[in-house]
């Protein structure tokens, strides 16, 4: 293995790709932070998740591997693959993690390969208990859900990197506050946000200015002041997007398409469909890689494919990468190629949850097509998306009449992905229940 770097990975809570200043936005929403970190490195312009509910999404990103590998395909998993931060402390790296979703929680693994491991509890300065801040907002009532919502440790990640600065360090940003619920908290008691200042989707697009600005751009300016960024590997992506009934933006801006519990006006995102599965995607590499200098991707690529590419630019070799057994593919070559687009890959959207809306569904995603299976509904849906971006029109009768064959292999591939999974560890039922009832009071489930 050659030299290895310090390495930044910052996931967003349910930001869509469509309001970063990166990406055209029209506010100015991420000038401080992801519009550098752009400008430096390779922004992608179509990222697809694995799956639109970050307990499920979430192993799929760090992992390499889809839901049906990985074996967390509902709120219940616990992580048995080995993640991104346990290969590289492996590798000698000092590893820390900072979470600020109570989802995502030792109860489900994500601290196996952390040195260091920063989650909401009791006695933080946190919105609130799940339970209790979405019994609030929407008169859901279910007490007793022990998690708890927030984790503001923008001051806590700069410290990390100051006392491992001559060290390998690895450290994982899992920014929850964009998610709806945070704003009055952010508001009132951190006032990092200016009441009336685009509150629009529950101040959607002023939280998202507000972590890029005073958390990733904060610790992006540690690196330069450090002298640790032109080597540094730094990516940002998001767990998965979102549907906004008055979302300015018009390209993505139709509004819900299935059922759901939440208001009108409210993020949310149960569906397959391109607003809440499309996520954006910026890597920068170390000085002197192909992965600098603000090129732009077209095609599309996946979530599965972030792990393998951070791990080829940290210098593993392709055995080792191998080894991992990862679905995903390094985007290394591509880029390195000179070329302007990914071309030929295949995304897979799992969740195997019969109390979302429609249940459970898989889905195969490509640059040019759609397919759609609801698996508790028994119906499908395919999409043509270059005629059809916005998924208005599902023509899935004129494929069964036009490509029976085609259709056919599809549901074989749909079938088999059932089979193949995961050795996934059962959660205690005790643990279950708690994890159910936090999920009710999010909205996720009636």
């Amino acid at each position: 293995m050659g030299k290895t770097r310090p390495i930044i990975c910052w996931q967003w809570d349910e930001v869509k790709r469509s309001h970063l200043s990166c990406y055209g936005y029209k506010r100015p929403t991420t000038t401080k932070g992801a519009d550098v970190l752009a400008k430096d490195g390779v922004l992608f312009e179509r990222c697809v998740s694995s799956s639109s509910l970050t307990p499920v999404c979430t192993p799929a990103m760090w992992t390499g591997k889809s839901p049906n590998l990985n074996g967390c395909r509902d709120p219940y998993g616990y992580i048995h693959d080995k993640l991104l931060w346990g290969m590289l402390k492996d590798k000698g790296y000092t590893t820390g993690g900072f979470v600020s979703n109570g989802l995502l929680s030792e109860m489900h693994g994500y601290h196996q390969g952390l040195d260091h491991y920063s989650t909401p509890k009791a006695g933080d300065d946190i919105w609130d208990t799940l339970d209790a801040l979405w019994r609030r907002k929407f008169q859901i009532a279910n007490p007793g859900t022990p998690e708890m919502a927030g984790n503001w440790y923008a001051d806590e990640v700069v410290e990390f990197i100051k006392k491992n600065k001559d060290k390998n360090f690895f450290v994982w940003n899992q920014f929850y506050e964009t998610h709806s619920g945070s704003e009055g908290w952010m508001i009132k008691k951190k006032k990092v946000l200016e009441e009336g200042h685009w509150p629009e989707g529950g101040y959607y697009d002023s939280k998202i200015q507000c972590g890029d600005g005073q958390v990733f751009a904060l610790w992006m300016d540690t690196l330069k002041d450090l002298g640790l960024y032109d080597d540094a590997i730094v990516l940002m992506t998001s767990d998965h997007g979102t549907d906004l009934t008055d979302d300015p933006d018009k390209l993505m801006g139709f509004g819900y398409r299935i059922d759901t519990i939440l208001p009108p006006g409210i993020p949310t995102h149960p569906s397959f469909y391109e607003y809440d599965v499309h996520v954006p995607l910026i890597i920068k590499g170390p000085k002197g890689s192909a992965f600098t200098g603000g090129k732009r991707m077209g095609g599309m690529v996946r979530h599965i494919d972030m792990v393998p590419t951070i791990l080829d630019l940290a210098g593993f070799s392709h055995e080792e990468i191998a080894a991992f057994g990862m679905e995903g593919t390094s985007l290394r070559p591509w880029v390195e190629g000179g070329e302007k687009r990914v071309d030929g890959l295949t995304g897979y959207q799992d969740e195997m949850w019969e109390l979302r809306p429609q249940g459970a569904k898989q889905a195969f995603t490509t640059q040019d097509w759609k397919y759609i299976r609801y698996l508790s509904g028994m119906t499908e849906e395919f999409y043509e998306l270059n005629d059809d971006p916005l998924e208005n029109s599902n023509v899935i009768e004129s494929v069964k009449v036009n490509a029976p064959q085609f259709l056919r292999e599809l549901r074989v591939k749909a079938n088999k992905a059932l089979w193949k999974t995961g050795a996934a560890v059962a959660m205690d039922p005790k643990e279950k229940e708690i994890v159910e009832a936090r999920l009710r009071g999010l909205g996720y489930i009636r």
